[in-house]
């Protein structure tokens, strides 16, 4: 065994999801020439459970990426870093890395439509694209074609993207659980119900900030997704009661509601979460203004499992809210209640009693 072989593999590659590993602070050129001198002994094989990042990758350096490919073929899990998409780069990962189940190249200004015209990645599982914002339905509609097992897709901040990229997902991307659509403002209940319909395993759905949907998208999601544990719909102002009530009585396994800004949401939608959502975990409410203690009581009493909570700006909230939520949500670990008028040092001597005994 030589000098390389006794190195652990937590040095090379990092703890999960840490990305601290000595490997990922190489550049291709000295990746390459550390598996060429290690001789196989490196074990690379390992890293088909880790993750290649590629930091400030340059244009002379794409050959050298491709050498390494050609050697370390089992790569499952590719993130390029801001910035580092060079033309030609996802063909290289495309052609070299069969086995890739997850490719991250979020806020890659260099992406373009033309990086996904040829490549194909029939093993992939997880992508992301948020704020790849030079992307338009053409590269979501290659990705669906060519990416059937698809299960977790972010597209977050590609304003570009209509209805017709989404269609596509729900039509060839039956095993999709997480959709995240946030801020792709060009959006609409089209998109959703369709989802809905061939999506029926979505257990994480983000549409923050699409305001051109309805209750008629959140009432589909709620009927045909009955696992939704994820619901991300801050900043949709037409959203009313009627959504919120239909996730409480479809979706028994919520645990994340973020609803921030929709001012149409009164006690009802609320006091039905709490009703039917007792695995409640995350709550944010903010600006909500017509909610009132009702609502954060009935959360306190049925859901105490409840570790986050942000009700900002809810101005009718009364120092009753904080104190029910201190007396039985006893795991909490983040309250934002700023911009409650209301509330007074009543609240303060309530959370400090209850949590720092």
């Amino acid at each position: 065994m030589d000098a390389f072989s006794r190195v652990p593999d937590e040095l090379w590659f990092g703890g999960a999801d840490r990305g601290d590993g000595a490997l990922h602070f190489l550049s291709p050129p000295d990746l390459l020439r550390l598996s060429i001198v290690c001789r196989g002994s490196l074990p690379f094989a390992a890293a088909a459970g880790h993750c290649l990042r590629l930091r400030n990758l340059q244009d002379h350096e794409l050959d050298f990426l491709t050498s390494l490919l050609q050697r370390v073929r089992d790569v499952r899990s590719i993130e390029v870093h801001e910035n580092g998409v060079i033309d030609g780069l996802i063909q290289v990962i495309a052609k070299h890395c069969p086995l890739l189940t997850s490719l991250n190249v979020a806020r890659c200004e260099g992406l373009n439509d033309f990086s996904f015209l040829t490549p194909r990645f029939p093993a992939l599982t997880s992508l992301n694209l948020i704020m790849c914002e030079n992307l338009t339905d053409a590269s979501i509609q290659v990705i669906a074609q060519h990416c059937p097992t698809l299960e977790d897709l972010k597209v977050t901040g590609c304003e570009d993207l209509t209805d017709v990229s989404i269609q596509a997902i729900a039509q060839y991307c039956p095993a999709l659980t997480s959709l995240d659509v946030g801020a792709c403002t060009n959006l609409t209940d089209v998109s959703i119900q369709a989802i809905a319909q061939h999506c029926p395993v979505i257990t994480s759905l983000n549409v923050a900030e699409c305001e051109d949907l309805t209750d008629v998208s959140i009432q589909a999601i709620a009927q045909h997704c009955p696992a939704l544990a994820q619901l991300y719909v801050s900043w949709c102002t037409n959203l009313t009661d009627v959504s919120i009530q239909a996730i409480a009585q479809h979706c028994p396994a919520l645990a994340s509601l973020k609803a921030t800004g929709i001012f149409n949401l009164t006690d009802v939608s609320i006091q039905a979460i709490a009703q039917h959502c007792p695995a409640l975990t995350a709550l944010n409410v903010a600006y909500c203004k017509q909610l009132t203690d009702v609502s954060i009581q009935a959360i306190a009493q049925h859901c105490p499992a409840l570790a986050t909570l942000n009700v900002g700006a809810c101005r009718n909230l009364t120092d009753v809210s904080i104190q029910a939520i201190a007396q039985h949500c006893h795991g909490l670990a983040f309250l934002n209640g700023r911009r409650c008028n209301k509330l007074t040092n009543v609240s303060t001597k309530a959370i400090a009693q209850s949590y720092f005994k």
